[in-house]
């Protein structure tokens, strides 16, 4: 495949290489490293809205969407139920989330997690 590239006075065609698919996004598991936040005052988060214009709960995670989309669907391994990336943050960059806890003792309690499998299942 080549890519015609001209300027006054100079013409040429340069070989472009033909572009990967992309793997679709269901179905895909990655490592993360996983974390909790709460809305509280002490996090900056205490109006509770998550990046997407919901009101944060149960079930909402903070992503990176250059990674995970938002509105995937989500099982982590280890925690129960589904989640759903609906936030995100100024620390979550790459194969991070966040799981919203209600208390904040709770998600310091949660700690630091490292190679979670999760599967995005949407």
């Amino acid at each position: 495949m080549t890519n015609p590239v001209s300027a006054p006075g100079v013409s040429a065609v340069i070989p472009v290489a033909p572009v990967e698919a992309v793997p679709p996004v269901q179905g895909r598991r990655l490592a993360v490293e996983l974390t909790a936040y709460s809305a509280s005052e002490e996090e900056g988060t205490t109006w509770g809205i998550a990046y997407s214009g919901v009101p944060v709960r149960p079930g909402t995670v903070a992503v990176d969407p250059a990674v995970i989309p938002l509105g995937s669907r989500l099982h982590i391994a280890g925690l129960p139920g589904v989640y759903r990336a609906e936030d995100t943050g100024g620390g979550i960059r790459g194969a991070h989330i966040d799981v919203f806890i209600e208390s904040r003792a709770a998600a310091l309690e949660f700690g630091r997690r490292r190679n979670v499998t999760v599967e995005i299942l949407n």
